[in-house]
Parts: C-alpha cells; structure tokens; sequence
C-alpha cells in the first residue's frame, strides 16, 4: 500500500496521473489478470459491506430487545408494586378490623360478666324472698290450727247464746228475746 498524500488528484483524465508519481500506467494485456483480482477486491468490499450491513442488523436487533426487556422489567415492576400496594392496605385493613374485633370482644366479655354478677345477685335475692315468704306465711298446718281456732269461738259463742237464752226470755219476755239475740248477733233489728 502506499502512504497517503496531501495533495489533491490531478484534474486530468490521465490514468498514470490518477495512479500518482512512480506508478506505471497498466498495461491493456495485464489487465485481463488483474480484472478477476479486481473483482475479487469488489466481492470483498461487498462482503464487507454485506458483514457490517448484518452487524448493523444485529445490533439494532439486540437494541430492540434490550429496550423491550426494559419495558416488560417496567411493566413488571409496576404490576408487582401495585399488588403490594394492595396486600399492604389489606394488611391494614385486617389489622384495622382485628383491633376493631378484639375490642368488642372485650365489652362483650365486660357486659356477660356484669349479667352473671347480675343474675347471682338476683339468684341471692330471690332466695332471701323464698326463704322471707317461708318465714311469714303461714304453713298449712298453721292455716288449718287458726281456722280451728275460728270455729272454736264462734262455737263457744253459740253456746253462751243458747245457754243464756232461757235466762233472757225469762227475763224480757218472748218478744224482746229475738231482739236482744239479734243484737248480740249484729243482725240489724225489724
């Protein structure tokens, strides 16, 4: 190869003039040999081309799957954050309705025991009733004596009427009789 120079091509159409100051002009015979090593040169520049052409390809293809891997690691990570976001609020809201649970469980517990202590002191009081209704109302024993007791002086009492019925008539006379009776009886008089 030969090193680069600063000059500019020579304007004239002379090819001994394009291949620049030593070259020797080609020779129309030695062209037929060196048309195929031309072409080979052109096949390999077109190789070359064709190559970078690939790698051109290849590495546009290889950009365009990095930025959809990127995407699709986008879209993965928003989806997975707003999936937290709501296990995270549900969390709360089950915290939030756990404490919620327990503390009504704790007033129902407070309300049941201050109704046990309730129904004791009721259970307490109804048997202090029971055992003051034993204590006042009489037995039957006691009804039955009493009623005997009854009968007895209203007995008694007929007696002293009749015993004392012939001393009366004897004293007052037929009529007046019934209306002293009647008194002691508290039958209003006729």
């Amino acid at each position: 190869m030969s090193e680069p120079t600063d000059r500019a091509p020579p304007a004239s159409g002379d090819p001994a003039a394009l291949l620049g100051p030593g070259a020797v002009a080609p020779d129309p015979a030695a062209s037929a040999h060196t048309a195929p090593r031309v072409r080979a040169v052109e096949r390999a520049g077109l190789s070359r081309l064709l190559w970078v052409g690939i790698a051109m390809v290849a590495l546009v293809a290889a950009v365009a799957v990095w930025l959809d891997a990127k995407h699709a690691q986008q879209a993965l990570r928003t989806d997975v954050a707003q999936r937290l976001a709501g296990v995270e609020a549900s969390v709360q809201a089950s915290g939030k309705a756990q404490t919620q649970l327990a503390t009504d469980l704790r007033d129902t517990q407070a309300k049941v025991t201050l109704l046990e202590a309730r129904i004791a002191e009721s259970q307490t009081q109804q048997a202090a009733l029971e055992a003051l209704y034993r204590d006042l109302a009489p037995s039957r024993d006691e009804i039955a004596l009493s009623e005997l007791e009854q009968m007895l002086l209203v007995a008694n009492q007929q007696l002293a009427v009749r015993s004392a019925a012939p001393r009366v008539v004897a004293r007052h006379g037929p009529a007046q009789s019934r209306t002293v009776f009647r008194r002691r009886r508290g039958e209003p008089e006729a």
